[in-house]
C-alpha cells in the first residue's frame, strides 16, 4: 500500500501489455502465412496474458478498497472520538443543552433537561423545541420562544430569563439563550439551545425585594410619626410655654419664688423637649439623607439629660469634665 508499489504496478501492467501485443502480432503473422508456429501455444500465451491484466486490475481494486476501508474506519474513530467529547461538554455544561435545526426542530438534547420533564427522547427530538413538556403551559412563552428562535436563525444571540415545567408540574426558573452556531462559510447551520437554573437566585431577589418594601414602609410610618411629633405635638408645647410666660407676666412680685422658679423649670423642659422633637425628626431621615460631619459635645448631652430627670434630694448628677467632643454625622 506504499507509494513504491503503486509505481510498480502501472510498470507491470505495461510489461504484460506489450507482452499481450506481442503475442497479437505473432498470432497475426500465423494467419497470413508469414510463419506458421503453433497455433495453439501462441493462443494459451495470449489468454495467459489477458488474465494477467485482469487479475492486475483485479488487485489494484482490491488494494484501493483496503485502503478506503482503513481511512474510513480512521475518520469513524475521529467521529467516536469527537462525539464522546460532544456529549461530555452536553451533560455536564448546562442543566438544559441541546443542539436544533434553524427553524426550531430539537435535534439533541442533555440528558439533565430530560431529567427535569420526566421524559424520554424520543418525545422531544425531532419537533419543535416550543412544542416540547418544558415550553407546553404557556402559550405566549411559546410565541416569546418562536420568536426568539425566528432572530437566532439571521445570527443573533437571544437571551431571556423563562419558567419551564419540571416533571411534577411546578415551574421553575432558567436563564435561557439560543446561539447561532456558523459553518465556515458564515453561514448559520445550527442552534445551540441553553439554559442554567435559576430558581433560587430569584426566590432570593424576590425575598430581598419584599424585605426592601417592608422596610420602605417602616421608614414612611417612622416619617409619618415623626412629623406627627415634631408638628403636632409642639403646638400644645408652645401653647403651655406661653401660658407660663403668661401667668409670670400677670402675677409678677405676687408670685412665691417657689413658684417663679417651677415656671422657668416648665419652660426649660418645654424648650428641651422642642428640641427632642426636632432631634427626632432628624433621626427618622438617617440613612436616606446625606448629612455633615460637625462637633458633638458629649459634656453638653450629658447636661441637658441630667436636666431633664427630676433627681432625688438624696442624689446628685456629676458631670465629668474630661468628655469627649465627636466629630459625627
Amino acid at each position: 500500500r506504499g507509494s513504491t508499489a503503486w509505481i510498480a504496478w502501472p510498470c507491470i501492467a505495461v510489461a504484460l501489455l506489450l507482452m499481450a501485443l506481442r503475442r497479437s502480432i505473432s498470432l497475426f503473422q500465423s494467419f497470413a502465412g508469414v510463419r506458421t508456429p503453433d497455433l495453439q501455444a501462441e493462443l494459451v500465451a495470449l489468454l495467459i496474458s489477458i488474465l494477467m491484466l485482469v487479475g492486475v486490475a483485479a488487485i489494484r481494486k482490491v488494494l484501493l478498497f483496503l485502503n478506503r476501508t482503513e481511512e474510513i474506519a480512521r475518520l469513524n474513530r475521529e467521529i467516536a472520538t469527537r462525539e464522546a467529547i460532544y456529549r461530555g461538554l452536553l451533560e455536564q455544561s448546562y442543566q438544559f443543552t441541546g443542539l436544533m435545526t434553524t427553524d426550531g426542530k430539537l435535534l439533541d438534547i442533555s440528558q439533565s433537561a430530560l431529567r427535569t420533564a420526566g421524559i424520554d427522547a424520543e418525545e422531544a427530538l425531532n419537533r419543535p423545541l416550543w412544542e416540547s413538556a418544558w415550553w407546553s403551559h404557556s402559550a405566549e412563552l411559546q410565541d416569546r420562544l418562536k420568536q426568539a428562535v425566528r432572530r437566532a436563525a439571521v445570527g443573533q444571540l437571544e437571551q431571556f430569563t423563562a419558567e419551564i415545567q419540571s416533571a411534577d408540574g411546578s415551574l421553575i426558573h432558567i436563564d435561557f439563550s439560543l446561539k447561532p452556531l456558523r459553518n465556515d462559510a458564515g453561514e448559520v447551520v445550527f442552534l445551540i439551545p441553553e439554559g442554567r437554573d435559576v430558581t433560587s437566585l430569584i426566590r432570593t431577589r424576590d425575598r430581598l425585594q419584599r424585605l426592601n418594601d417592608r422596610l420602605a414602609r417602616a421608614n414612611k410610618e417612622l416619617d409619618d410619626f415623626a412629623h406627627i411629633a415634631s408638628h403636632d405635638l409642639k403646638s400644645p408645647l408652645r401653647a403651655i410655654g406661653n401660658l407660663s410666660n403668661w401667668i409670670q407676666e400677670d402675677a409678677g412680685d405676687l408670685l412665691p419664688p417657689e413658684s417663679s422658679e417651677h415656671l422657668d423649670r416648665i419652660r426649660e423642659r418645654i424648650s428641651g423637649m422642642d428640641a427632642l422633637l426636632d432631634d427626632l425628626l432628624e433621626y427618622s431621615k438617617v440613612g436616606r439623607e446625606h448629612g455633615k460631619i460637625e462637633p458633638v459635645d458629649v459634656k453638653a448631652i450629658a447636661e441637658e439629660a441630667a436636666a431633664l430627670v427630676q433627681i432625688p434630694p438624696a442624689f446628685k448628677i456629676v458631670v465629668d469634665d474630661s468628655l469627649l467632643t465627636l466629630n459625627t454625622l
